[in-house]
């Protein structure tokens, strides 16, 4: 996670997903202009991975990963607080994708995707509260902000190998109701592509899908006013059958390459794409943007605790 000064690392767990592996409850954090990393306080928390992580600003909230518990942590003092149970599962054994979250600027949104279950943590008041569940049948999704607009994007990977649209409703943020819009097909002719929540982003009020078998798969552009889709400029990657989360880098997007050290910005003035060379960048999974350069760290340097440094042009991709 970016604070706004340092990269904050805290917990996960060794021997990859499917290892026996050992969770950590250690944090560290590094500053670019520091250029080395310090030993961030203990936390009140047990060890876990898959916890939601975001930064406020101010703080940097943790919360589930093995129970609904959570703490946050403020870099100025090196100081932990409680934060009060979640009132949804945020656990470890739930399927990945199975957990949507969001951060708006003044709430953290949590979307439970097996229960369908909608809430939302405001650090100020400390306090949880319940909001309109969104109108989707589905087993993953995520959450996207289009400005005051929250954006649900969700699938059902359960009817796979049939085919699986993409499923994607808004909620204004003075609505009590969901908009929800016709489901987005993510199959070329008799090529089916299974739809992947998890590559989306917003971009000047629509939203930019593609598959999980890039450049194989379609790539589409939906519109958040109405939910009308169109084809979108290819994403120049080839597809491995792995899904790092997307970048947002101002006005611009950073999808990472799954099969080696490579990427593509996708502009959406000229509504192109264009791959770049990132070498060391394993799968992206940790990789934040300060404002001025992607670093990245984690897989395949995470045992060199190394941080890779991207200069990305915005204005030219």
């Amino acid at each position: 996670m970016w604070s706004g000064t340092e990269i904050i690392v805290w917990g996960g767990r060794s021997g990859g997903e499917s290892g026996p592996g050992r969770m950590f409850d250690d944090g560290a954090a590094f500053s670019p202009d520091g250029g080395g990393w310090r030993t961030i306080a203990p936390s009140p928390l047990t060890p876990r991975s898959h916890q939601i992580g975001v930064c406020t600003g101010s703080e940097m909230l943790i919360l589930g990963g093995v129970d609904s518990d959570g703490a946050a942590y403020n870099p100025l003092t090196d100081s932990w607080r409680s934060v009060p149970r979640g009132p949804v599962p945020i656990a470890q054994n739930d399927p990945i994708g199975s957990l949507g979250w969001v951060w708006t600027g003044r709430e953290l949104i949590v979307w439970h995707v097996p229960t369908n279950t909608l809430v939302a943590y405001e650090p100020a008041s400390n306090k949880w509260r319940g909001l309109p569940a969104p109108p989707f049948d589905a087993d993953i999704g995520v959450l996207r902000l289009d400005g005051n607009t929250l954006v649900g994007v969700a699938a059902d990977l359960s009817r796979y190998p049939a085919r699986v649209p993409l499923l994607v409703g808004v909620l204004e943020s003075d609505q009590e109701r969901w908009t929800e819009f016709e489901p987005i097909p993510m199959w070329t002719g008799d090529r089916n592509f299974a739809a992947s929540p998890i590559l989306t982003a917003v971009v000047d009020g629509r939203l930019l899908v593609w598959t999980e078998f890039g450049n194989l798969g379609p790539t589409k552009l939906v519109e958040l006013s109405d939910g009308s889709a169109k084809a979108a400029a290819e994403i120049p990657l080839a597809g491995c059958d792995i899904t790092p989360q997307p970048l947002q880098l101002e006005e611009v997007v950073v999808a990472f390459g799954w099969c080696g050290d490579y990427g593509a910005v996708y502009d959406p003035t000229s509504e192109a794409w264009a791959a770049v060379d990132l070498p060391g960048l394993g799968d992206g999974r940790y990789s934040v943007w300060t404002g001025s350069e992607l670093l990245s760290w984690g897989e395949p340097n995470v045992s060199e605790n190394t941080i890779w440094r991207y200069r990305i042009r915005i204005d030219q991709p």
